[in-house]
């Protein structure tokens, strides 16, 4: 039914309360005492958590993205060339890669990523331009100390 006057929209049903209701408290059910049990309070606490987990998604990113920083950093010294030099080299040779992956290739594929790195030293070289002179934190273990 098209609602074409506000006497007619009076007249058509609504959803029911309850299922809004049920919502709030389904999404308040761990909480203790009143925040769970009364309506008014629990609406209150169910919108602070939405926003808190919003936030939390927002940050995540952020956290990981400074995470695949240091980690392809660290990685990157570990085989002895900048981390910007090794990004550099591997666009301009066409190797699209993005950090998440090179992170992943650092961690889980350390010989793939050693290769890489290779790679990027030889279009370095082939520039005639030297990256090795990056050298390793003192005290710091490595897999090839190992």
């Amino acid at each position: 039914m098209v609602h074409i006057t506000a006497s007619c929209l009076g007249r058509t049903r609504h959803a029911d309360k309850y299922w809004g209701r049920q919502q709030i408290f389904r999404l308040t059910a761990h909480y203790f005492g009143r925040k769970r049990n009364c309506y008014t309070i629990a609406v209150r606490y169910a919108q602070k958590a939405l926003q808190h987990a919003m936030r939390g998604r927002r940050d995540k990113k952020k956290v990981m993205r400074q995470l695949w920083h240091i980690r392809l950093n660290a990685a990157c010294i570990e085989h002895g060339i900048g981390a910007k030099d090794f990004f550099e080299a591997l666009s301009r040779l066409n190797i699209h890669l993005d950090r998440n992956m090179l992170v992943t290739l650092a961690v889980y594929e350390p010989r793939t990523f050693e290769s890489l790195v290779e790679i990027s030293k030889r279009y370095w070289t082939q520039q005639g331009i030297t990256v090795e002179g990056l050298k390793q934190p003192v005290g710091i273990l490595t897999r090839g100390m190992l």
